[in-house]
């Protein structure tokens, strides 16, 4: 009995001892888990990071390579041409915040004006600014000046001394030439109206209808313009009709009146035009992109109703500026950009010129990042454009490619002809701007898009006035 129980005691011991092994495996086997986890994170959060920084830069550093095709074909800034029977130069911006796509459009459209007699500058700003400002080349308004007047355009973008400086030229420009000669400023965009173009719609309406029965009528209908602009445009299905009824019936009368072609019943005929365009933009049940589409076939048509001006008047050459991202002429089965519905309406008597970066500083809006209120800092981007790498090598890191002139054995010519990554931002900064590309690049074929490029390797931001 006794070794019978000291057996069953050793086996006992045998077993608690079996245990401790286990639980002392069982113990390095968490401790080793316990390392191992954290280790595996961070090693993890490691190899992230740093995919992450090759991913980001893997574009620059093939980028910065030498490319065939471009000594023989490559041109100076200055000494951009056009074709002779142009009518729309279109000018575009790869972002809304360098100096250097602002100076542009002043050396691009003095050289416009004064070698090839163009008459209007056109910018992607809504009409009534625009109008305000041509009131002021004109000789027509007083008391403020070409400063005063870019900060009370919608965009910001704009309030800089580079667009000030385009009205300086174009006031001076207009008091050594006759009336018929004189330049013009335009906004071609369409996403609102101000007070100002509405007060100059009345002043027109009150002109034409002094001594008529019909001035009642004719004013109040002015006023329902106002009152709609004061609704922002929010408009029911019972008085839409009422509204586009009512703006119809004082389009036909200001019609009826402008015998002679006269400059401010254009404009306030514009300005009803917008008007009615407004209350489709705005309309709720209009999906994104169908009002993207119907913007940007809106500031075509508006351009074109400008030049129809011009061709009465015996006159050609507009200017239009605007994003790389409208002026590209791109169409398909569901988006068609402003540029696209330009070359549909002027086929070979449209040119369309880009900019591109390779760096860029540029002052952009982040308000949707940091606060709510509205905000401009400067971010730092990379294209990785190999094509515009090149920029480094040339007078004023700039230089004019003619897509028509690449040769087409060359791999310049492969570059242009075929997607490649180059710059795109827009007017909103988001962090992921930095870590994904999509979001400050575009692929696209450039030759397809424009029919030339200003390159340039390194851009400043504007610097908007207070």
């Amino acid at each position: 009995m006794r070794e019978a129980a000291d057996d069953f005691k050793g086996l006992c011991t045998d077993h608690n001892m079996h245990g401790k092994e286990i639980d002392m495996k069982k113990t390095r086997t968490e401790g080793r888990l316990l390392k191992t986890i954290p280790a595996l994170m961070i090693g993890l959060t490691i190899a992230f990071v740093a995919g992450s920084l090759v991913y980001i830069n893997l574009g620059r550093f093939t980028s910065r390579r030498s490319i065939d095709g471009l000594e023989e074909t490559a041109g100076k800034v200055a000494d951009i041409t056009i074709p002779e029977n142009t009518r729309v130069y279109a000018l575009g911006e790869a972002t809304h915040g360098n100096a250097e796509f602002q100076e542009l459009k002043l050396s691009v459209f003095k050289k416009l004006v004064e070698e090839d007699n163009y008459k209007v500058f056109g910018i992607e700003e809504c009409f009534g600014p625009g109008l305000k400002i041509d009131m002021y080349i004109q000789g027509r308004l007083e008391g403020v000046t070409s400063e005063d007047l870019v900060k009370e355009m919608g965009c910001t973008i704009y309030h800089t001394s580079d667009i000030a400086a385009v009205i300086d030229y174009m006031k001076e420009y207009n008091t050594n030439v006759a009336d018929e000669e004189k330049l013009h400023f335009y906004g071609f965009d369409m996403q609102g109206l101000s007070g100002y173009e509405i007060d100059f719609l009345a002043d027109t309406v009150e002109r034409l209808t002094e001594g008529s029965n019909l001035r009642d009528e004719m004013l109040g209908y002015v006023e329902a313009v106002r009152a709609i602009k004061a609704d922002d445009f929010k408009v029911t299905r019972d008085n839409k009709e009422t509204l586009l009824s009512e703006y119809n019936s004082l389009k036909d009368f200001l019609t009826e009146q402008n015998t002679d072609d006269d400059y401010d019943i254009n404009m306030s005929i514009h300005t009803l035009d917008i008007a009615i365009g407004l209350m489709i933009y705005y309309d709720k049940e209009v999906e994104y992109a169908d009002k993207y589409n119907f913007r940007d076939r809106t500031m075509a048509e508006n351009v074109k109703w400008y030049d129809e001006i011009l061709e009465r008047k015996g006159q050609r050459g507009i200017l239009v500026t605007a994003h790389n991202g409208h002026v590209a002429c791109y169409a398909d089965d569901e988006q068609v950009t402003f540029g696209g519905n330009l070359r549909k309406l002027y086929k070979d008597q449209l040119y369309i010129v880009g900019t591109e970066y390779y760096y860029t500083v540029d002052n952009i809006n982040d308000h949707s990042y940091y606060s709510y209120e509205y905000t401009r800092r400067n971010h730092k981007f990379c294209s990785t454009d190999v094509v515009a790498y090149q920029a480094k090598n040339y007078d004023d890191g700039a230089f004019f490619l003619d897509y028509d002139k690449v040769s087409e054995n060359t791999e310049l010519y492969d570059i242009i002809s075929n997607p490649n990554i180059v710059g795109g931002v827009g007017e909103g900064y988001m962090p992921d701007n930095d870590f994904c590309q999509d979001n400050q690049r575009d692929k696209m074929v450039m030759k397809d898009c424009y029919d030339g490029v200003v390159y340039y390797y390194s851009v400043n931001p504007i610097e908007v006035l207070d």
